[in-house]
């Protein structure tokens, strides 16, 4: 995981969580956690960070703090297995035997929720733009949470397996779920029916799926290594690390695919070539089972049984995230529905200014007007996240936040 100041965080399966700096190295990251078995780790909107471990609850950390505190009062077990956040800040706790929890008040205290919830063993969560919660259990399939009715409904019509170990969603609304044996499933409509998308994929277990954008999946197989598709699923193409067992997938702000195995640890590579690199300095083990970017480009890492670590993707934060480029400004940043950019240049005007989000993708062009120094972009319909403009060939970057 990596939050708002560019460093990359990483969970291991029983050692905590990891941290690496700009010169390639994971720095350790686990000052507070008494047991350093991460499972799980995820950000909210203020970039405030929060570990689920198996066996000793959950820990939160101040974006402004490198210290763990012990959170989650209220929930019956020490076993967290997922965690999400919706776009109200409120945090949801997956956790293994005894369902679901829910803060609105940033991790202090949880409140159980589950109603309707036959499985409590709860692998894999997502929530949606309508801040609808999806689950993934041990043996039930995928249930939807409706506010509405405060009680989870099953989603499972067209799932062919009922073990869901990874969930993601895309920009566009769709839902994907990785399965240990039925491979991949899509959801057009909300999870009401699921439909196979297996073509060329030769692994059919499946640990984990991301989606990088409206028609790109990357997952990752238990020994198989893993696999692309540029179609939403129509075919997939293998891009390496056969035999890997891999755990988590994150994209991160530096351009490069990382990886996380159980059995080599991480690898990394561009997307435009799949060039996998080993990339395990400073990690005391080689086993790591979870990864995520937060908002500022740093990169989390859990190796098993070895806490958390962390890794800046970016060569130095102040020169990508924080950059106070006088001749391109833009302001609010962070921002939440709208920004102004302005042109200060005094020569070289280009026709167009270009925003493109963290993986490289064409967003928007804005024509330039020579009369005109400062332009307004609506942003509201963006996902958060990290997002680049450029223009003259000078990049800036600003932060969507909600």
């Amino acid at each position: 995981l990596s939050n708002s100041d560019g460093y990359i965080f990483a969970g291991t399966g029983e050692d905590g969580i990891l941290k690496t700096t700009v010169n390639g190295t994971w720095l350790e990251s686990n000052n507070g956690i008494n047991n350093l078995d991460v499972q799980s780790i995820v950000y909210d909107k203020e970039n405030n960070l929060y570990a689920g471990t198996i066996t000793s609850g959950l820990f939160s950390s101040n974006n402004d703090s490198p210290v763990w505190q012990k959170s989650g009062i209220g929930i019956d077990t020490k076993n967290i297995m997922s965690l999400s956040v919706d776009s109200n800040n409120y945090i949801y706790a997956g956790t293994y035997g005894v369902g679901v929890y829910k803060s609105t008040d940033k991790g202090n205290t949880f409140t159980q929720m589950n109603e309707g919830l036959i499985d409590k063993n709860i692998f894999s969560m997502v929530v949606d733009t309508g801040n609808h919660v999806f689950v993934g259990t041990g043996g039930s399939g995928i249930y939807m949470y409706e506010p509405d009715s405060s009680k989870w409904i099953r989603r499972n019509d067209g799932l062919k397996h009922l073990v869901v170990y990874s969930l993601s969603k895309s920009q566009n609304g769709y839902l994907y779920a990785a399965t240990p044996g039925g491979g991949v499933f899509k959801s057009q409509n909300n999870g009401d029916s699921w439909t196979q998308i297996n073509s060329n994929l030769t692994n059919l277990f499946v640990n984990t799926v991301v989606s990088l954008n409206d028609t790109t999946l990357i997952v990752g197989t238990q020994n198989a290594g893993a696999f692309i598709t540029y179609d939403i699923g129509n075919s997939w193409q293998n891009i390496g690390l056969a035999g890997k067992d891999i755990r988590s997938i994150v994209f991160a702000p530096d351009s490069f695919l990382y990886v996380a195995t159980r059995d080599n640890g991480i690898y990394k590579a561009k997307l435009d070539d799949f060039n996998w690199q080993l990339f395990n300095d400073g990690l005391i083990t080689n086993s790591t089972q979870f990864l995520i970017c937060d908002k500022k480009g740093r990169l989390f890492a859990a190796p098993h049984r070895n806490g958390i670590y962390y890794y800046e993707t970016i060569t130095g934060v102040s020169d990508v995230f924080l950059n106070n480029n006088s001749e391109i400004e833009i302001y609010p940043n962070p921002a939440t529905d709208k920004i102004i950019i302005k042109l200060n240049l005094k020569y070289g005007f280009d026709e167009l200014i270009s925003i493109y989000n963290i993986i490289g993708l064409s967003i928007k062009n804005l024509e330039i007007n020579t009369l005109q120094d400062c332009y307004e972009l609506q942003i509201d319909y963006l996902p958060d996240g990290i997002y680049f403009i450029k223009y003259n060939k000078i990049i800036q970057t600003f932060i969507i936040s909600k």
